[in-house]
């Protein structure tokens, strides 16, 4: 039919060439819960947002193509892990060097 328009908008093309569906709310709803716990399973995934099992995968998986998704990972207590704050350092340089020195200070541990 001419003379309507459609209230979506189109699908982004990503980085890839891939077109990326834009997120719903049950899209937003599974990484709500991902990211209160990322450890879960599929199955209790499924049952927090009401979808079958095979949906849920269907979908974490298409979050995880789109980059939506781009890594799983634990929340750590630096602590706990022997990780608390040992030292606080200053240092006086050139501003021009900033760069270099950043990306050296970007290569220790835990800094």
């Amino acid at each position: 039919m001419t003379g309507q328009t459609s209230t979506t908008s189109p699908p982004k093309a990503a980085a890839t060439g891939r077109v990326v569906r834009p997120l719903d709310a049950l899209d937003r709803r599974i990484l709500g819960e991902l990211i209160g716990d990322a450890r879960t399973s599929i199955r209790s995934l499924a049952e927090r947002v009401h979808i079958s099992r095979a949906s849920a995968y269907a979908r974490v998986n298409r979050l995880v193509a789109d980059r939506v998704i781009t890594g799983f990972t634990a929340r750590i207590a630096h602590e706990r892990a022997g990780l608390g704050t040992s030292a606080y350092v200053s240092l006086s340089i050139e501003q021009n060097s900033w760069g270099e020195v950043s990306a050296h200070l970007g290569l220790l541990s835990y800094v």
